[in-house]
This record gives C-alpha cells, sequence and structure tokens, in this order.
C-alpha cells in the first residue's frame, strides 16, 4: 500500500487527515511485520491517495465560487449615489443682521439667488449671490460684516444651520472716462471659516448623508458683478441594509444544492 501525502498542495486541513492516514498505514505495516499469520491470509487496506482527496473537494468548492461569481454579475456594479442640492442664498451687512434675498451697505449691494444642481462623483459647483455697485462716482471704503445664510430645501434636516460669517472690506474708486464709468477696487469678501462639514437625513435620494461645502474668498470688482461661488465635495448618502434581489438568491441557491448534491454523489460512490 503506498501513501502518496503532497502537503503543498493540500489545504491545512486536508493535509492534517492526509498525515493521520499516512501514520495509520506505518502502524498496519509494522503490525503486519511483526505478526504471524497463517498461510493464504493477508491484510488488505484501501489505497490513500490524499490528492484525489482534495480533487473530490475541490470541485464542490469551484462549484459555490462559480455561483458566487454569477450572483455578482447579476447584481451588477453598485453605483454611487449623486444627491440634489437646492435652495436660495441670503444675506446681510452688519452683526446680528437677519438675511434678506437683497441687501447694502454704503454703495455696495448684496443680491441673493437660487441654486440647483446634482452632484458627480460627489461633487458640485454652486453659486450664492453676487456684488454690485451703485452708480456713483468717487471714493468709498467698505469694511462691514457679512453673513451668508444657505436655505437648502434639498437635501433636508441639514445640521448644523448653513449659516457662514465673514467680513467685507477694501477700497473702491469710480470715476468717468470718455462718457464710460470705471471703477478700481481692492474690495475683498473672506469667510472665516470657510470649510463646513454638515449631515442631512433626507431629499433626492431620500436618505441621510454628509457633504462638505467650501467658500470662496470674493474679489469684489469695481466693474460688473462678483459672484459667492463655492463647492460641494465628498458628498454621500449612509450606507442602507442592501436586500438581495430574486435573481441573487436563486443563483446563490442553486450553487448550494449543486453542493449537496456532489457531496451525495461522493458519498454513493465510496459506499460503492
Amino acid at each position: 500500500m503506498r501513501a502518496d501525502c503532497r502537503e503543498n498542495d493540500l489545504a491545512p486541513e486536508l493535509g492534517k487527515r492526509c498525515k493521520a492516514l499516512k501514520r495509520h498505514k506505518l502502524a498496519v505495516d509494522g503490525f503486519r511485520r511483526t505478526t504471524a499469520r497463517p498461510r493464504g491470509i493477508r491484510f488488505a487496506l484501501p489505497r490513500v491517495n490524499c490528492t484525489n482527496v482534495l480533487r473530490r473537494n475541490e470541485d464542490a468548492v469551484k462549484s459555490l465560487c462559480f455561483t458566487l461569481v454569477a450572483a455578482a454579475i447579476a447584481a451588477g456594479p453598485v453605483a454611487a449615489q449623486e444627491i440634489r442640492f437646492q435652495g436660495e442664498a441670503r444675506g446681510c451687512f452688519g452683526i446680528g443682521c437677519t438675511p434678506v434675498s437683497s441687501a447694502g451697505v454704503d454703495f455696495l449691494n448684496y443680491t441673493g439667488q437660487t441654486f440647483d444642481g446634482w452632484t458627480q462623483n460627489g461633487r458640485l459647483s454652486l453659486t450664492f449671490g453676487f456684488f454690485t455697485w451703485d452708480a456713483f462716482t468717487g471714493i468709498d471704503l467698505v469694511d462691514s460684516p457679512f453673513t451668508l445664510f444657505l436655505a437648502f430645501t434639498n437635501p433636508t434636516g441639514i445640521r448644523p444651520d448653513p449659516v457662514f460669517s465673514g467680513g467685507v472690506e477694501g477700497l473702491i474708486i469710480r470715476g468717468r472716462l470718455f462718457g464710460r464709468t470705471i471703477g478700481l477696487s481692492t474690495t475683498q469678501l473672506v469667510f472665516e471659516p470657510n470649510v463646513r462639514t454638515f449631515t442631512f437625513t433626507g431629499g433626492q435620494p431620500n436618505q441621510s448623508g454628509e457633504f462638505t461645502l467650501a467658500l470662496n474668498d470674493t474679489y469684489i470688482s469695481g466693474n460688473g458683478p462678483s459672484y459667492i461661488e463655492g463647492d460641494i465635495y465628498d458628498a454621500h448618502t449612509t450606507p442602507a441594509t442592501v436586500t438581495p434581489e430574486p435573481m441573487t438568491v436563486i443563483l446563490l441557491g442553486s450553487g448550494l444544492a449543486g453542493v449537496a448534491a456532489a457531496r451525495r454523489r461522493r458519498k454513493q460512490q465510496e459506499q460503492a
């Protein structure tokens, strides 16, 4: 009788079984050499081939692996959940002011606006209103606190309140040249802090999640409107419990049934 153990090719558990069979075979061989027996009587032990044992188990494992792969293909790739951001930007000048759709200080005016957009790969750029100057000529020095409030309608349940505080500071010089009004400005709006992270409870889609909003410093030009711009990034929904699709359940059940059938056939062959 021969024992064929190739430990490098075997799983650890099957390797242990193979070693045990080998020790059993060696013990029996020693018993046959030291024990006298009548002529014509022979000891017969089944041939131990661990490679065949492993091959039979590999067939069952391969069947299960193919089933899991097919189930993953049927389920399809998991797409990133994009989020809609919608609402209105409001602002005001001064300390403890109430944000409104339009506000002004000296010759500088702020006008709020609505915003609406969907993220792409968790990112979205938006504008939150703009600044303009009154039609005047001369010099004006601006130094005032400014508050920006974002009234979101999507997502919903945003915490903490999306209020950004900052300050407007600078010098504006406006005059007329060849019948045109020309302005030179050093005025700038700076928010501190300008980056904040928020959570939400619903919206489109109707799931909870999180996002980060960063407001850019705004240079207020002496000519034309100057917009407050911001970037939303790392916007994502909270992972929900995934319910397996019917096709996935069917494929997995079929694979398990195949494994059970293979084990029954193997037992019947061993008993025969």
